[in-house]
């Protein structure tokens, strides 16, 4: 279980180190083409303007949890770590004033792992392809907020571990919505 947290952080430090990293060149561009992004379903990135008409969105989410269960029965302990990264590419199509219309394709991709101190253990991959329908709207300089609708299809692989050996399979066609808010630098 130690190695797979050291590795799940290592992870994310790789991920981090990606997405702000690889941005300070972006810095010597014109005021108002890189932003930091923070949206809603839990996600945080970047968005890089590559020209007036398109925009790249990398973007990146973890998430920790624990449990510890006392009963007369059971007293068990379990964790779980959620590390997912994302890429949008938007495309605008018109604008009114300071509103902007995209299309937004979309790619992700989340691991999950959950262990316990029985022994059990449990990881799960999963890739997604969606598409968007957003707008944009700026509200000044150097602040932007963002919603987004659309339709995905998500495929997830979970396999068991310690006291279940096997594998499944899962497919998700879903709605997909999205909000959120933008920092330029």
């Amino acid at each position: 279980m130690r190695h797979r947290l050291l590795s799940s952080v290592a992870f994310v430090a790789v991920v981090i180190s990606v997405l702000f990293g690889s941005s300070t060149s972006a810095f010597a561009q014109d005021k108002g083409k890189v932003g930091l992004t923070m949206g809603y379903p839990s996600s945080v990135g970047i968005l890089f303007h590559v020209t007036d008409k398109i925009a790249i969105r990398p973007e990146f989410n973890f998430a920790q949890s624990s449990s510890d269960i006392e009963t007369l029965i059971v007293d068990s302990e379990s964790s779980s770590w959620a590390i997912g990264t994302g890429v949008s590419a938007l495309f605008y199509l018109r604008a009114w004033d300071d509103t902007q219309l995209y299309v937004s394709p979309r790619f992700t991709y989340t691991h999950n792992s959950t262990s316990s101190e029985i022994g059990s253990e449990a990881s799960s991959n999963s890739w997604g392809l969606m598409g968007s329908v957003g707008a944009q709207h700026k509200l000044g300089t150097r602040f932007a907020v963002f919603g987004e609708v659309g339709l995905g299809y998500s495929r997830s692989t979970i396999g068991a571990g310690s006291l279940v050996v096997g594998e499944a399979t899962a497919s998700t066609l879903a709605t997909r919505t999205g909000v959120g808010v933008i920092l330029y630098f």
